[in-house]
C-alpha cells in the first residue's frame, strides 16, 4: 500500500529494504528526489504510515527542518524581455538588504566605508522586497513584478546522493516481533 502512495508522487524514487540486525536498522527507507518539496511530501507519508505499525521502536529519519527563508524564482520569460539576468536582481536584492560600498571616508588617518543601503524596516518583509525598485532602460519595474518571493522552510540537514537529495528512513521491530 504505501509504495503505491509513494509511486503516486512524481519525481519520487523509493528503495525500501530489509537488513539483518548486525548491519543496522532492520527496516530501511530511501526516498531520493530533484524535487525538494515532493520529498518533504514521501517523508511525511512513510513517517505517518510508520507511526500507525504496531511494535515498531526506533523510527529514525536524516530530515530535519530548517528555518524560514525568503525564496526567489525569476519569472524568466519577462527578464530575458528586459534583457535581465536572475544575477542583477539577486545583486538587486542584496545591496538593498546588505548594501553595497559606495565610498571611503577618509579622516584623521584612519579610512571608513560609505555603505549606502535601505533601512532595516524597509526591507524587513516579503511585501517590502517586492517593493523594491528596480531600474532597466525600459522602465521602472518592481521586484514583485520580476520574480516571485515567497516563504518557505528550508532543510537544515540535506544528503545528496548519485547528485539527488536524499533522506533516509529506519526502524527496528519491537524484539517480541
Amino acid at each position: 500500500m504505501l509504495s503505491k502512495e509513494l509511486e503516486a508522487i512524481p519525481e519520487i524514487k523509493a528503495n525500501v529494504s530489509t537488513t539483518d540486525a548486525d548491519s543496522g536498522a532492520p527496516i530501511q527507507f530511501v526516498l531520493q528526489s530533484k524535487d525538494a518539496d515532493e520529498l518533504t511530501i514521501a517523508h511525511d507519508l512513510v513517517m505517518k504510515k510508520l507511526s500507525e505499525v504496531e511494535g515498531l521502536l526506533n523510527r529514525q529519519s536524516s530530515y530535519r527542518k530548517g528555518g524560514p527563508v525568503i525564496s526567489f524564482e525569476p519569472k524568466k520569460r519577462t527578464l530575458t524581455e528586459l534583457g535581465l539576468t536572475a544575477y542583477d536582481l539577486a545583486s538587486i536584492i542584496r545591496s538593498s538588504v546588505y548594501g553595497v560600498k559606495a565610498s571611503v571616508l577618509k579622516e584623521k588617518g584612519k579610512e571608513y566605508d560609505i555603505t549606502l543601503s535601505y533601512q532595516g524596516q524597509q526591507v524587513n518583509s516579503i511585501e517590502k522586497i517586492k517593493r523594491l525598485p528596480v531600474f532597466t532602460a525600459a522602465g521602472v519595474f518592481l521586484i514583485g513584478q520580476l520574480m516571485e518571493v515567497t516563504y518557505r522552510t528550508s532543510q537544515a540537514q540535506i544528503i545528496h546522493f548519485d547528485k539527488e537529495k536524499t533522506i533516509k528512513i529506519s526502524a527496528n521491530p519491537a524484539p517480541e516481533v
